[in-house]
């Protein structure tokens, strides 16, 4: 068999070639991948032709499918098939394929990878089940146990693009300080508490014509920057398996979320018109209803033994966009990423007991020395604090803070996202596994069925595994000399 690898990226939009061009040059030059391709819509190719421009690795060949009307994800299924058969005639190379369509696309591709033993790197949402146009959220969690499943009959790396794995401050910092404890003293994670502020400032016709972020489809916040988040309180969950094995659990619900229609009340008029060219931007040409996508998601949950109805874990999500960013124009300006002058605020909270606990802040706000009002370009800061019982967890201080910071062009979220890539692209197994995200999938169901029928409980079975990677991350913990030296239980699991 060939040891030659060609990538092919489908979807090549301004984040696809912003976040993957470097790594796909160094691929090359390391020889992990002999050459890619780019596979787009026809009615991209202005537009990706002007992105190849300045990469810094020119593409082997650019191919776009046809999507006139009338034409389905399943028609450019056929096309894509035909444009993989071709390249591994010609090449002689196995394929690697990068799923960065539209969101709707996703499930068709990813499936006809895992049908194939391609291996595959999802973007973020993994599928997005759509009925009469609209967004379809109750079949999720059916439909991802059914990829996983048929994954599993033809091996290939299937692998989710997404932050929450990597980041040097929710991973490196939060979560690897909670599993030490949780290794050392075998106490269960009692508490997490989620809040993320996107600073996303949608204008009313936005949303009618916005084809990139379209809550015209029904979905909104959980579907878009929200799934990076919701993954990431999702493995905290499934890590109370380590303390709890046998138990049953499950998961409550409850969901309020806020509309475009809501957006006249939210953001007055008296403020919208300090917009600069204000006065250019069109009314919206219809009125804003309830099949639109949510802008904002405040969530609280609880894990439970659903046995013994006794409540072991209580949180929190809110998951928000409407909030303080950057933007001060009317129109959208010329620029490719980040169009509503976003500026991301997130906290994260999580605790064990009486015992310990971790959270993290991470911010962005715009450099120093801006060109203008519309240059986006952000410096991240982040900070980790963490409290906890010193007469217990034998630490010398009950209070510790750590900050990070970040230059502009090196973030947390591209770093963490880099890391994901890269060891996807060099064929090893990553943290982000599309197995690994079931439960996510499994509470972003939940999430979105909740919303639908606000302030009402939503119950589901939580009986997930932690990913693979946790197993490591454990044994180097549980292996300090001063853990072991106390004696502290140590999960059978994962004894060195």
């Amino acid at each position: 068999m060939t040891n030659k690898k060609h990538l092919i990226i489908v979807g090549f939009g301004p984040v696809a070639s912003y976040k993957y061009s470097r790594c796909i040059k160094s691929a090359i030059e390391q020889g992990v991948i002999s050459s890619y391709s780019i596979v787009d819509l026809e009615t991209q190719r202005d537009a990706v032709l002007t992105r190849i421009n300045g990469l810094p690795a020119q593409p082997d060949g650019i191919f776009f499918l046809p999507n006139s009307d009338g034409l389905t994800v399943e028609d450019g299924i056929r096309y894509f098939d035909n444009i993989c058969k071709d390249i591994v005639n010609k090449t002689g190379s196995s394929i690697k394929v990068i799923i960065s369509t539209e969101a709707q696309a996703h499930e068709a591709y990813l499936d006809y990878c895992i049908s194939n033993g391609f291996d595959s790197l999802t973007t973020k949402p993994i599928l997005l089940p759509m009925k009469d146009g609209l967004f379809d959220p109750t079949s999720m969690n059916q439909r991802m146990q059914s990829l996983v499943s048929k994954a599993k009959e033809r091996p290939a790396n299937h692998a989710v693009l997404c932050l929450g794995r990597y980041h040097e401050v929710y991973n490196e910092g939060v979560e690897a300080q909670i599993l030490d404890k949780m290794s050392a003293l075998h106490v269960p994670i009692t508490s997490i508490n989620f809040k993320t502020s996107s600073g996303v400032w949608n204008l009313e016709n936005e949303f009618l014509d916005r084809e990139d972020h379209p809550y015209k489809y029904g979905y909104g916040m959980l579907m878009h920057g929200a799934y990076h988040y919701i993954d990431l309180v999702a493995q905290f969950l499934t890590y109370n398996k380590l303390i709890y094995p046998d138990m049953n659990f499950g998961l409550d619900v409850v969901t309020f979320s806020a509309y475009p229609k809501d957006q006249r009340i939210r953001i007055p008029d008296n403020v919208t018109k300090l917009l600069s060219d204000f006065d250019k931007c069109k009314s919206a040409p219809v009125e804003l209803n309830n099949k639109f996508g949510e802008t904002d998601v405040v969530s609280t949950f609880r894990l439970f033994d659903a046995d013994s109805n006794q409540t072991l874990t209580l949180g929190s999500l809110t998951l928000e966009q409407t909030t303080p960013g950057m933007r001060s124009w009317g129109p959208f300006p010329e620029v490719p990423y980040n169009i509503n002058g976003r500026l991301h605020c997130t906290d994260l909270d999580v605790r064990l007991a009486t015992i310990f606990a971790a959270n993290a802040h991470v911010i962005k706000t715009p450099i120093g020395g801006r060109q203008g009002p519309t240059d986006l370009r952000g410096r991240n800061s982040g900070r980790v604090t963490v409290r906890s019982n010193i007469e217990v967890t034998g630490d010398q201080e009950f209070h510790n803070e750590q900050s990070i910071h970040r230059p502009y062009g090196n973030s947390f979220s591209y770093s963490a996202e880099y890391a994901v890539f890269n060891e996807w692209l060099c064929g090893k197994q990553t943290r982000s596994s599309l197995e690994s995200h079931l439960a996510s999938v499994a509470l972003l169901q939940a999430l979105a069925e909740s919303q639908k029928h606000s302030g009402e409980k939503i119950t589901i079975d939580y009986n997930y595994q932690p990913r693979i990677g946790v197993v490591e991350l454990v044994k180097n913990k549980a292996n300090k000399v001063s853990l072991n030296e106390r004696g502290n239980p140590t999960f059978a699991a994962y004894a060195p």
